[in-house]
């Protein structure tokens, strides 16, 4: 990742799969994948690569027994790391 990259931008949502990650760049989405089981230790339960007619989004799924303000909390680290 360059040191220039300022945030990643996501959204972090849940439904009644469970809690997730959602990113519209593909290198986002694999460095954040990498960044969360690696550093992190989450286990990922499921990843979904909507097409285009989709919005074309990338989202990562976790267990909703981790909260959404959790995940929140992990991107501000993450994003801190990088900015």
């Amino acid at each position: 990742m360059s040191q220039d990259m300022s945030k990643y931008n996501v959204r972090v949502g849940e439904d009644s799969f469970g809690i997730f990650v959602e990113v519209a760049d593909f290198n986002d989405y694999d460095e954040l994948e990498d960044v969360f089981v690696k550093q992190y230790d989450l286990e990922v339960i499921a990843v979904t690569h909507a097409n285009s007619s989709e919005d074309g989004n990338f989202k990562i799924w976790f267990n909703q027994t981790l909260s959404v303000v959790f995940i929140k909390k992990i991107i501000n680290e993450i994003n801190t790391k990088n900015a």
